[in-house]
């Protein structure tokens, strides 16, 4: 994987679960999972496992906090 750090950026590395749902559903009075119904839905849960899993980069964008003097008493 290449990691481009970008400058001035907290960038970090986010690691995330592969999740989704495969559906029951009733088909003539008979319980499925819709993975086993619909040829289009098969596809696309196919699709999102086949996606790489592990890690991946991101940056947030925000200003940091402004130094302050400290006063003299």
């Amino acid at each position: 994987m290449l990691i481009i750090f970008i400058y001035d950026k907290y960038c970090v590395n986010v690691y995330l679960k592969t999740r989704y749902i495969n559906s029951l559903i009733m088909v003539d009075g008979v319980v499925k999972r819709i993975y086993d119904v619909s040829l289009e839905c098969r596809n696309l849960i196919d699709e999102f496992l086949s996606f790489p899993k592990g890690g991946y980069y991101t940056y947030f964008d925000f200003k940091p906090y402004k130094t302050r003097r400290l006063l003299k008493d």
